[in-house]
């Protein structure tokens, strides 16, 4: 469903029980902390977690990596890294609880055919599938897969 600044954002969540997404089984949902949602998770602490560094260039620039060939003058990167410690939580089976409004991800069932994955499989069939079926979903014109890998 698109907002009225054309963006194409869910209001609604899918139980993912099904191949495709059903009207029916679209309902609101309740903001939660997802705090709220870890607590009681099995959990690990990693002590060197890379995040973008908060630097005053990327107010300006945005932060990049390119895989140019070599032998070019350009620089490669701007990406400055910093090292925090966070902890990770096994939601093994709790998949269902995080909502894409919610959480900033979600788990999901897509169907496809494919049946051979190869780089070739994956960019000839699998990406286009992808595409549709995401269109469907986010109920959008345009969908622009930047990476598979």
């Amino acid at each position: 469903m698109k907002d009225e600044d054309g963006s194409c954002q869910r209001k609604y969540s899918w139980n993912g029980n099904q191949a495709e997404p059903n009207k029916s089984d679209l309902s609101s949902t309740p903001t939660t902390d997802i705090d709220d949602q870890i607590t009681g998770l099995p959990k690990i602490q990693v002590d060197s977690f890379k995040y973008l560094a908060p630097l005053d260039i990327y107010k300006t620039e945005k932060p990049f990596f390119s895989q140019l060939p070599c032998g070019t003058q350009l620089p490669r990167t701007n990406l400055v890294e910093s090292n925090h410690s966070v902890e990770i939580h096994d939601i093994c089976g709790k998949e269902s609880l995080f909502k894409l409004d919610e959480a900033g991800f979600q788990f999901m069932q897509v169907p496809t055919r494919i049946s051979e994955w190869t780089d070739e499989s994956v960019q000839a069939e699998y990406l286009p599938e992808l595409s549709a079926w995401l269109k469907e979903y986010f109920s959008c014109e345009e969908v622009f897969i930047y990476n598979y890998n």
